[in-house]
């Protein structure tokens, strides 16, 4: 699948990247002590439609992958993420000895040191989705043309529900994260003609119906998390974030975003982190948890064009955002890596 003929694939994932910024500002603005019930029930609300839409776009992105050599993808695609997550997950380490973590009050140095060295295989804060993505091609690659499509989204999706609901009491964000989300990049690896096409029905109208659908079962649902009902507002969540990209695909600039989510994901929670503890050591007003998570939100994104800018200007973009030269030039395959957060 050739995204650039889909411009609606971008557009999906900008907005998809904004509701992951959206949604870690609001976690930050409570951390900080300016929590608003209509902004965490705002953003849990949106829980059906951003990580559904995000996993399904890159396993969509991810089918190019799925019959070539295992190691191939290793070294491309699982080496990249796996970069990115160590690299990435050591500054936040750094920032967070820098600068306290306010969604951790009391937590001294030597816990986040141990935290980090156990976040192989206990991944912590937003990066868990780089760890899961990787393990997702992994498992996605044994599993292709060697299993039934059944036998993957059955019993993904009956995890995923009890997951969700609560009933598997991992106790860890990322492997959390992999449960209830494994189903949704399977729907994109084995379902991407089926959402293309549904993409190419849509028109204004019909995607419109679509969200406002979506819009109606958020307001009259009594609870979205029960077994079952959590995977069928997620399908509308999903059907309604790919109207909205179909929708806006005449938006360029979201576009641009969508086709470089990694620039503003990687770096996005440890900016947030900075500026609630900014907030943090002000006595601001009640009414502060009214604007300050779209005030963190727009500074947030804006932080994270102006530090890929000073990336550029040091010439380390492979360094930061993708597979160091020196590193692809010894493992990786001919082809180059493209990014499919």
């Amino acid at each position: 699948m050739n995204k650039g003929n889909l411009p609606w694939i971008s557009t999906a994932r900008g907005l998809a990247i904004f509701l992951v910024v959206l949604h870690h500002s609001i976690q930050w603005s409570d951390s900080a002590g300016y929590g608003s019930e209509a902004w965490l029930h705002f953003t849990w609300s949106l829980a059906t439609m951003r990580l559904p839409l995000f996993f399904v776009i890159a396993g969509m992105l991810a089918v190019k992958w799925m019959r070539r050599p295992l190691r191939d993808v290793i070294r491309s695609k699982v080496a990249t993420l796996a970069w990115l997550y160590v690299l990435w997950q050591l500054v936040t380490v750094l920032a967070y000895l820098v600068i306290p973590n306010v969604s951790t009050p009391g937590k001294g140095n030597l816990r986040e040191l141990l935290t980090a060295a156990a976040t192989v295989i206990l991944p912590q804060n937003s990066l868990w989705f780089i760890w899961a993505l990787a393990l997702f091609f992994i498992i996605s690659h044994v599993l292709y043309e060697r299993v039934p499509v059944w036998a993957v989204i059955l019993p993904a999706a009956a995890v995923s529900s009890l997951s969700l609901a609560g009933m598997i009491p991992v106790g860890n964000i990322g492997w959390n994260g992999a449960l209830s989300n494994f189903v949704f990049f399977a729907a994109g690896v084995y379902g991407v003609k089926l959402l293309t096409a549904f993409a190419g029905w849509l028109n204004v109208w019909t995607a419109l119906a679509v969200v406002s659908g979506w819009v109606v079962c958020l307001m009259f649902l009594p609870t979205l998390d029960a077994v079952g009902l959590n995977l069928l507002t997620r399908g509308l969540g999903l059907a309604a974030g790919i109207s909205l990209g179909v929708l806006l695909q005449r938006l360029r600039g979201l576009g641009r975003v969508g086709a470089q989510t990694l620039i503003y994901y990687l770096p996005h929670y440890v900016i947030l982190g900075a500026l609630a503890f900014v907030a943090s050591e002000f006595s601001l007003p009640a009414t502060t948890a009214l604007w300050l998570p779209a005030a963190l939100l727009i500074l947030t994104v804006l932080l994270c064009v102006g530090l890929r800018r000073i990336i550029q200007l040091l010439r380390c973009e492979d360094w930061a955002y993708g597979l160091p030269s020196q590193i692809s030039r010894r493992i990786a395959t001919k082809d180059q890596v493209d990014s499919s957060v």
